[in-house]
């Protein structure tokens, strides 16, 4: 059994933190600030570490994409559990330079909910496009990110 596996069991920590040791998540130093009861939101931090800097010394783009590649599609297996879901397609714009520690905050809105639902209503499987940005201490965007998340009724 592996060690995630067994803090989920143990329960020691609350599920959300134990993202904190996905082994991507733990390297980058990447913590998960909030995640809301009904998994809608989360709110991660990445910091700008040594050996995240580029030639410029600042965010490497592949922290970003590593950090926030699996969390539209991990709040997406909460919100519809039993289905086969995984990320699709992961682009990123970067915007300004990372020059600190940056947040990402994803929110599942209510329309995405009623078109995933719709969707896998009607056709049993859906690729949705969640938006969603990294930004730095005083709001300012950095970097922006779009993930499809596949979502299919299994079979």
């Amino acid at each position: 059994m592996s060690l995630i596996k067994l803090m989920a069991k143990t329960k020691l920590l609350p599920e959300y933190k134990i993202l904190e040791w996905y082994p991507p998540f733990l390297f980058m130093g990447v913590k998960i600030k909030s995640v809301s009861s009904d998994y809608r939101k989360l709110h991660a931090q990445l910091p700008l570490r040594w050996y995240g800097k580029n030639l410029h010394g600042t965010m490497f783009g592949g922290f970003m994409a590593a950090a926030s590649d699996p969390i539209a599609s991990l709040l997406c297996g909460k919100i519809f559990p039993g289905l086969e879901v995984w990320a699709q397609n992961h682009c990123i714009d970067f915007l300004r330079p990372g020059q600190g520690t940056l947040d990402l905050k994803v929110e599942v809105t209510d329309s995405d909910v009623a078109q995933i639902r719709e969707a896998l209503k009607t056709q049993g499987k859906v690729s949705h496009v969640f938006e969603f940005y990294f930004t730095d201490h005083s709001g300012g965007k950095i970097a922006r990110v779009r993930n499809t998340v596949y979502l299919r009724v299994n079979r």
